[in-house]
């Protein structure tokens, strides 16, 4: 009787605000039983990593961006007219009609919602600091790919249908293995749209959950500890730009406001306004799964059973790999709801979430491998 262990490893990301790297870890740990062959002494067998896409522009323009709309599309073409968005379909064995860029959601809207060049070095830097751990200390890859490796690995990446979630793919792949890592050079660990990503990595798009989502905003609950709760800030805020208190919303501003300071842009308002948004926007994204079981379950379900079945054919076939997630701040919000984990601060650019089994063997008892990650 074998036993294995996931842990799950949190790395959160605060570079986009002032300059310096911060982290935040927290790790917890469940048994996972199978009946297979072990390997004798502890270590990772297989590893799912989900990160959120790197620093972007604006989601939409507030009403005072006029001013800074050809930053924006200056930042917005630096990605265009680099290396990664030139290699784009170099990452995708599928031919798409048109191409690929028009079957993406948000292609057409720039300079909104666009991955920057800062965005993409973030994700570069997550990929190399993947490749220390994976290669360097748990052996888990090896140091040079090839077309065999990626097939018995089984190394991909799954990407939302995002084009900074695709770019960010590319850009984190690029950090995991260089093009003098890539045997040829030419070689491309591939990446492909998630088939159900309505359903695991967007869950909010389906519509069961919208539905759901719908009957909770509704609610007199709702309006008792959330909309009132939102009035005074937003009053601030619609005074300060003459406009209907109801046109805004609170998560387009917390990012819109972010992304200006992340770039040491002006932004009108005092850090105690930001920080309130802060809270107002993981409270109102919270409140749904804190509230709604069934929201919660079908929210995070599918996700939940995925990874499951990546795990089990991993032990089923005695095959070690790692598989990449390329997704969004809501996606890690819902995944850490699902694990009743405490959200200490929102999902920073480029944070990234291991979900990794570990194969034990001892006297049919599960081991917690203290010496590589402190459990909790």
């Amino acid at each position: 009787m074998i036993f294995a262990t996931i842990v799950l490893f949190f790395h959160f990301f605060n570079s986009e605000i002032n300059g310096k790297e911060t982290k935040s870890n927290n790790d917890f740990s469940f048994p996972f039983q199978s009946n297979t062959v072990s390997s004798i002494i502890p270590k990772i067998h297989f590893s799912q990593i989900i990160f959120r896409h790197g620093d972007r522009t604006p989601l939409n323009p507030l009403p005072d961006e006029s001013e800074l709309i050809p930053y924006w599309e200056e930042q917005s073409n630096q990605m265009k007219n680099s290396l990664i968005h030139s290699e784009i379909n170099n990452y995708f064995s599928k031919n798409f009609d048109g191409g690929l860029i028009s079957q993406l959601i948000d292609a057409t809207i720039s300079p909104w919602g666009q991955l920057t060049l800062r965005g993409c070095e973030q994700l570069k830097n997550a990929g190399f600091n993947i490749r220390k751990k994976y290669i360097n200390n748990f052996g888990i890859l090896p140091p040079i790919i090839d077309e065999k490796i990626i097939k018995e690995k089984g190394l991909l990446a799954y990407s939302t249908r995002y084009l900074r979630t695709v770019q960010s793919a590319q850009c984190f792949l690029s950090g995991l293995y260089s093009t003098s890592e890539r045997n040829p050079s030419t070689l491309y660990i591939p990446v492909q749209f998630h088939k159900k990503d309505s359903e695991t990595l967007l869950p909010q798009k389906t519509k069961q959950r919208l539905e759901l989502l719908n009957n909770i905003l509704s609610s007199p609950e709702y309006e008792k500890e959330i909309t009132l709760s939102l009035k005074p800030t937003l009053e601030h805020i619609s005074n300060y730009y003459d406009v209907d208190i109801s046109t805004l919303s609170v998560h387009r501003l917390h990012e819109s406001l972010i992304c200006r300071k992340s770039h040491s842009l002006y932004t009108p308002f005092s850090d105690e306004i930001l920080n309130q948004l802060d809270e107002l926007n993981k409270k109102i994204l919270s409140f749904p799964y804190e509230k709604s079981k069934e929201f919660l379950d079908t929210s995070f379900s599918p996700f939940l059973y995925e990874i499951k079945d990546f795990f089990l054919d991993s032990i089923k076939l005695n095959k070690t790999g790692v598989v990449f997630y390329s997704a969004h701040d809501t996606t890690l919000h819902m995944i850490f709801h699902g694990l009743s984990l405490e959200i200490e601060s929102w999902p920073t650019y480029a944070s990234l979430l291991e979900i990794k089994l570990w194969r034990n063997e001892n006297n049919n008892k599960c081991e917690d491998n203290k010496d590589k990650d402190k459990d909790k």
